[in-house]
């Protein structure tokens, strides 16, 4: 996510996620996008719907989401590069989720959601982006040498956070890899993750998943 967008969220949904969605300078933003990309417009249109139904949404692919819903039981244990909504969302359906994020103001916003939905399961770390050493040891230091069920990387360093994959996921475990259409975000997926278990691309949204084999 740019850090031009995490700013404007903090700042303007900081007691209200819902504010994001329906506030007058989103829908201005929403209606100059849908001018420049008409072809676009209907799944911004349909992913914004699912938003409205729950503000903690993830921005994931929705079929990404639904199965990684069906997946995982709830006992499951989370570890997420990038935090955000869906740090909330996976604290409220799974019973640990340790989120690693880099940026001091956004991780204060997550933090603020967390308290405010009493998400006491939802374990934030931040960490510094100045080496991907210490933004992949972060999560590795938090779990202390347990595995977990889902890892998501949806932030820095996602070349690096794939190859801990081996020795942080369970077998069976799911990997999920968001905005993949992106060329720099995709171009270390390889067979080597595990079974490939698709790209799910709608809603405007493009997410892969595999399983550790």
């Amino acid at each position: 996510m740019a850090e031009w967008g995490r700013e404007f969220r903090a700042g303007y949904i900081m007691n209200n996620p819902r504010v994001e969605i329906i506030s007058p300078a989103k829908w201005l933003f929403y209606l100059k996008y849908m001018l420049e990309h008409p072809g676009k417009t209907l799944g911004r249109v349909r992913f914004k719907m699912h938003q409205l139904r729950d503000p903690f949404y993830p921005c994931w692919a929705p079929s990404a989401v639904e199965y990684v819903k069906k997946a995982l039981p709830p006992s499951a244990l989370v570890a997420e590069f990038g935090s955000g909504r869906s740090s909330i969302w996976l604290a409220k359906k799974f019973e640990k989720v340790i989120a690693i994020e880099h940026n001091p103001d956004w991780a204060d916003y997550v933090a603020s959601l967390k308290e405010k939905e009493k998400c006491r399961n939802l374990e934030i770390v931040l960490s510094t982006f100045e080496s991907s050493e210490d933004y992949v040891g972060a999560l590795n230091s938090s779990l202390g040498g347990r595995q977990v069920d889902l890892l998501i990387i949806d932030g820095l360093f996602r070349k690096e956070c794939a190859e801990i994959v081996p020795q942080t996921l369970k077998e069976g475990g799911i990997i999920l890899v968001d905005d993949t259409y992106r060329a720099e975000y995709s171009s270390f997926l390889t067979p080597s993750l595990g079974k490939f278990l698709g790209r799910f691309v709608n809603c405007g949204r493009t997410t892969d998943l595999y399983r550790k084999i």
